[in-house]
């Protein structure tokens, strides 16, 4: 009997999925009602065939019903639940033993036990008709699903008591762990053990949970126990039910809500919930959820960051709460936003006129408003459990308060005018973006503080829906890939190069379609099919970042309407937001039609959300327990200093605890990126000087992360503290340190390093000191919070269509690399003994050159790339001056990582450019002018090295015209012969741009110039051009000579 039971609690060990089957056992628990004294009338169970949210069962009208007409009644005999009276105590001991919200797991036990008992259950045709899989849910996910979420909000452990944050995925996770070894192990096989000696895992008791959490009903009111339903249990959900559940007598029935047609599906709305709530206990997506939500944590700092991304001026203090001024923290208290007892949970919303009609009927109808007997059910009752506490919390979260949802409701202009975040978010916004006291003073000001339609000044509400839109870019920046990624992967029905894929820049010429053809190549051979999991996490991330840019058009919207009642005052108030790829986000396949932008709940065929038959696959539980105690020292500026943000977050969404030592001083630097992002980690953050062990954070760690020193005498102090009592102690070095090498310009791990660089000497005393070390040498970084340009240098002059100076000739190629994939790679050692006493290069596997840098972005933002090359010794330019990467090839291999540390990277810069460009347009800086005074010195330098054409062949040197052209560089016109030359020109005609203002001079005026020596004089050039035998181009690059050979050339 045990070893039976062992082997049947494994998860999904059969399945339900052949359809005579399956409909011949549901058809034995309709038979099983009917003898437990219950009643069903025109009612079948019925399989659908098709993929995702349309496989699997439900239930359907086998005949024409009338509004009322009662489908299903349950008596309560029919119920699984349990209670003091008919338990087994040994079996309410284990249940008081779980914490009071997880009251799924509560029942969860009951559940197992009447399995344990077999065909000795009453309810043993239920639990023989219940899946033997539950597909769709987070806690069952791959490792790769569950991080495809990119979703903290749903898989991390949120903070005890606070809003629907309960019961996330991890937490869970743990707890089941947790439960099955402390508790349930130790039971088996005593006297007080109520499975009879059946081993009952955490797999087995995550099954019960996931069965209950996704099937259970309150029938009696939230102080008591949940109940499984039979049958009740199998109808699906949809916003626009067609049935509702009621009190009947001691029992509850299914009646009919409207007119139901024969083979028209039975349906139930499972509550107002966001798809947080419906993929974590029901596992599916509702795509176009008119009560979708983006969770975030409210703190002033996050609020500070908001408003420099959306171009709002700084307010003192913001950074920290307690620094805020009096007349600011009060109506931040009363919103219990500050205190010890503040509730931050706030989240931006879909802005939906139905949001405010389901809410109201769920207060009236809803089964957690009803705490005394069935008999109390209101006759609109139809949300399950899983919900029915945490649909209130939702509620609060989502601002569905008096002010906000009477504003919404009011308005009567759907979308446009309802409030796109929670009405405490907006309050909260309007306080810190106020400039006074006086301006919150009034009784009015403060009842109205969360009213969308009821500004309390236009200048203030300007500013803080700005703040609000600065808020929406920041957590879209959070997700690592982009809505146009996930699209393309969706519709491809697989993933690519870490998925995404596709490159979104239009730059033309052969060396980009080259690396085009490359790229689909590898695309091609690395393309994985979706699984049901994955797809799963595309759609549910999908709807975030939809719904985050639905907020802005809303946000946007408001902002131009204000503007224009102020008269103009502002150009352009909103962010400078650009949506590319923007558009309807493809509609699960669910056997109606719309998309899911035209939200098909809302069509005249309502949209149908099923739970999934499991393949026959045994898994475990998503979640790996890991304890490893990891210090991050990080260093307070560079571009390092992000890395030590993102490598955090990686860490922690891994499961360790993390601590940070940040060098510099918390008062300058706390409200500064990426600084500023600290209070949203968790983790512990410690402000002091890497070089003074008295600063150091108490505690032992078993990693340690050097990411602040650069030299051996700020480092020896870390290395020495923590000498024999880490694991591994890791420096990230830098590739800077290699020896340049002109020619196999890749670096490889191993290639001569520069004795002189203080990198090195730390490598050395690492090997001396005998430490467990790991060396990382990254290269050039882009993403979220840096503090150093890169990419963004040739955004502030090609947004401005000012000229891109690049030294050389353009060709060079360097590593630009996500930040999220070297924090990837970096995450990767704790608990790693292969990565012990190793060195990797920190990037990606791809490269790319200066031009091609220019010429993606311009592509991108839908702007020409004026590229100037010069010579950065002629211009008389100090090193690192003008230009923000080194002058030279810097790029390396990366095929170490992939091979030793099982990593791959998931980015690719010509993939993410066309949200960098958003980000960049949203940050404000274009609404600052930069310091261009060195451009400007070399603009004016190459020039004035391009005189006219005709002056240059009376020389009879041939090469004043080349000095200063944008096709050919100084050393190409010296070195290349008139072929190549010619063929150099032909390449790049089509991307280059215009000639300097002196050749185009030159080339203006006919006649004004001496002849060449050999008769092609101005005149006589125009003239090849308009013959069509001289480009434009060629006449302001080529010398004389040139030009001749070219013209006898194609004359012949």
């Amino acid at each position: 009997m045990k070893a039976r039971l062992t082997k049947a609690f494994q998860l999904c060990p059969r399945r339900l999925t052949i359809q005579a089957q399956a409909q011949a056992q549901a058809g034995e628990l309709v038979t099983w009602v009917q003898r437990s004294g219950g009643q069903v009338q025109g009612v079948a169970v019925q399989q659908w065939d098709g993929e995702g949210e349309t496989a699997g069962f439900g239930l359907k009208a086998l005949q024409d019903c009338r509004a009322g007409f009662c489908l299903i009644d349950l008596p309560q005999r029919c119920h699984l639940t349990y209670d003091l009276a008919t338990t087994d105590p040994r079996l309410l001991a284990l249940i008081n033993q779980v914490p009071a919200e997880l009251w799924g797991a509560k029942l969860a036990l009951q559940v197992l036990a009447h399995r344990v008992q077999g065909e000795a259950s009453p309810f043993a045709t239920y639990i023989a008709n219940l899946p033997m899989g539950v597909p769709g849910l987070p806690m069952f996910f791959t490792g790769e699903a569950l991080a495809a979420l990119q979703y903290p909000p749903l898989t991390e452990q949120a903070r005890q008591g606070r809003g629907p944050g309960q019961g996330r995925v991890k937490k869970r996770c743990r707890w089941l762990l947790a439960f099955s070894q402390q508790v349930l192990g130790p039971l088996q096989g005593t006297p007080q053990d109520p499975f009879e000696g059946a081993t009952v895992d955490a797999n087995a008791l995550g099954w019960a949970l996931g069965v209950v959490t996704s099937r259970a009903f309150r029938t009696r009111g939230p102080a008591h126990p949940a109940a499984m339903l039979p049958l009740i249990d199998m109808a699906n959900h949809s916003f626009e039910p067609n049935c509702k559940i009621a009190a009947a007598g001691s029992g509850v029935s299914m009646v009919a809500t409207r007119d139901v047609a024969a083979g028209e599906p039975l349906l139930l709305n499972y509550g107002s919930l966001p798809n947080d709530l419906l993929l974590l206990d029901y596992g599916f997506v509702v795509p176009g959820n008119a009560f979708e939500t983006v969770q975030l944590r409210f703190d002033p700092g996050l609020i500070e960051a908001a408003k420099a991304v959306g171009g709002v001026g700084s307010s003192p203090g913001a950074a920290a709460g307690d620094a805020l001024p009096p007349w600011q923290q009060a109506p931040l208290r009363t919103l219990s936003l500050l205190g010890d007892q503040a509730n931050t949970e706030v989240c931006i919303r879909r802005a939906h006129p139905q949001r405010q009609q389901q809410q109201q009927l769920d207060s009236r109808n809803s089964l957690k408003d009803n705490s005394r007997s069935t008999s109390d059910v209101s006759a609109g009752s139809s949300i399950p459990a899983a919900h029915a506490q945490q649909q209130q919390q939702v509620g609060k979260a989502s601002g569905g308060d008096s002010s906000s949802s009477s504003s919404s409701s009011s308005s009567g202009k759907g979308l446009a005018d309802a409030c796109p975040v929670d009405s405490r978010l907006l309050a909260a916004v309007r306080v810190l973006c106020a400039k006074s006291a006086a301006e919150l003073s009034s009784k009015e000001a403060q009842k109205q503080l969360g009213a969308w339609d009821k500004p309390l000044s236009l200048a203030g509400e300007v500013a803080a829906l700005r703040t609000l839109s600065g808020l929406c870019l920041i957590a879209l920046s959070q997700f690592t890939t982009s809505l146009a990624d996930d699209r393309r992967a969706l519709d491809a029905g697989g993933t690519a190069a870490g998925e995404g894929g596709g490159n979104s820049s239009r730059a033309s010429g052969e060396a980009q379609q080259h690396e085009e053809a490359q790229q689909q190549q590898q695309q091609k051979e690395e393309w994985q099919p979706l699984s049901a999991d994955l797809r799963l996490a595309l759609l549910f991330r999908m709807e975030k970042k939809q719904l985050l840019l639905d907020a802005l058009d809303v946000l946007s919207g408001k902002i131009k309407e204000l503007v224009e009642r102020r008269g103009g005052a502002e150009a352009d108030p909103s962010p400078a937001v650009s949506k590319p790829g923007k558009g309807k986000v493809p509609a699960a396949k669910h056997g109606g039609k719309g998309s899911a932008r035209n939200s098909g709940f809302l069509g005249s065929r309502p949209q149908l959300h099923s739970r999934r038959v499991a393949p026959a696959v045994e898994r475990g539980l998503a979640v790996q327990v890991r304890d490893d105690s990891v210090l991050i020292v990080n260093t307070k500026g560079g571009g390092h200093a992000f890395l030590g943000l993102h490598l955090a977050r990686k860490l922690i969404a891994d499961g360790h605890k993390v601590t940070i030592l940040n060098d510099g001083d918390k008062n300058k630097l706390a409200s500064k990126m990426p600084f500023a992002e600290y209070p949203y980690l968790r983790a512990d953050i410690v402000w002091g000087d890497p070089a003074n062990p008295a600063t150091y954070p108490r505690g032992r760690f078993d990693v340690v992360y050097d990411n602040n020193g650069k030299d051996l005498d700020t480092c020896r102090p870390l290395v020495d503290h923590y000498r024999g009592s880490v694991r591994n102690f890791v420096f990230v070095g830098s590739a800077g340190a290699y020896s340049a090498n002109d020619v196999e310009p890749m670096h490889v791990e191993g290639d001569k390093r520069k004795s002189s660089a203080g990198h090195v000497a730390v490598e050395h005393y690492l090997e001396e000191q005998r430490l467990p070390y790991t060396v990382f040498q990254p290269l050039y970084i882009y993403g979220a919070y840096t503090a150093k340009d890169c990419e963004q240098w040739f955004m502030e002059r090609i947004l401005r269509d000012r000229p891109v100076p690049i030294p050389g000739p353009g060709t060079q190629l360097t590593s630009l690399s996500h930040v999220d994939d070297l924090a990837d790679m970096m995450a990767r050692v704790p608990g790693n003994r292969r990565a012990v006493g190793q060195h990797f290069n920190l990037c990606s596997d791809r490269c790319i050159t200066f031009d091609g840098i220019a010429k993606a972005i311009a592509a991108a933002a839908g702007r020409e790339a004026k590229i100037v090359h010069y010579d950065p010794a002629k211009v008389g330019l100090k090193k690192g001056e003008g230009f923000p990467f080194r002058a030279v090839h810097f790029f390396a291999s990366s095929d170490k990582a992939k091979r030793v540390l099982d990593w791959k990277p998931r980015h690719n810069f010509l993939r993410d450019v066309d949200q960098l460009v958003r980000e960049f347009k949203a940050s404000g800086r274009l609404e600052k002018q930069p310091d261009f005074s060195v451009d400007d010195k070399i603009l004016a330098a190459v020039e004035g090295r391009a005189p006219p054409v005709a002056s240059t062949s009376s020389t009879g040197n041939g090469n004043g015209s080349r000095a200063g052209a944008h096709t050919s560089s100084p050393q190409h016109a010296a070195n290349y012969s008139p072929e190549q030359l010619e063929f150099l020109a032909r390449k790049r005609a089509t991307s280059q741009t215009p000639a300097p203002p002196a050749v185009r001079a030159s080339l203006g005026s006919s006649g004004n110039g001496k002849a060449a020596g050999n008769g092609n004089g101005n005149g006589a050039v125009q003239g090849y051009v308009v013959a069509g035998l001289l480009s434009p181009e060629e006449a302001a690059t080529f010398s004389a000579d040139q030009i001749e050979f070219l013209v006898r050339r194609r004359k012949a």
